[in-house]
């Protein structure tokens, strides 16, 4: 399997994808990139695909990140020893900390 250091100008590609919300180019990232596209860091603050998918706001999105990626991932922090639970709590994005719960 490639991983996402494979992928020509992978971050700004899956960063876009999970802030704007485009369902396709995000389920086609991870089913291409495996579990190495859910444990990169993608900002300069350690930023997983899930917590920048949290940034952008799309329910859909993150429903797709949660139900592809495994459990034990949820648990991942940023620099600032964040998880994406937490960034949904920081964001008051209940629906996102509902799919986390």
């Amino acid at each position: 399997m490639k991983t996402v250091e494979d992928a020509p100008n992978w971050l700004e590609q899956v960063y876009d994808a999970l802030i704007c919300g485009k369902d396709r180019v995000v389920d086609r990232f991870l089913r291409q990139y495996g579990t190495s596209a859910f444990t990169k860091e993608l900002t300069a603050s350690g930023e997983t695909a899930l917590m920048v998918a949290i940034k952008g706001g799309h329910g859909h999105i993150i429903k797709m990140l949660v139900s592809l990626m495994p459990q034990e991932l949820l648990a991942l922090t940023d620099d600032s020893k964040n998880t994406a639970l937490h960034a949904a709590a920081l964001l008051d994005n209940v629906k996102a900390a509902e799919l986390l719960a």
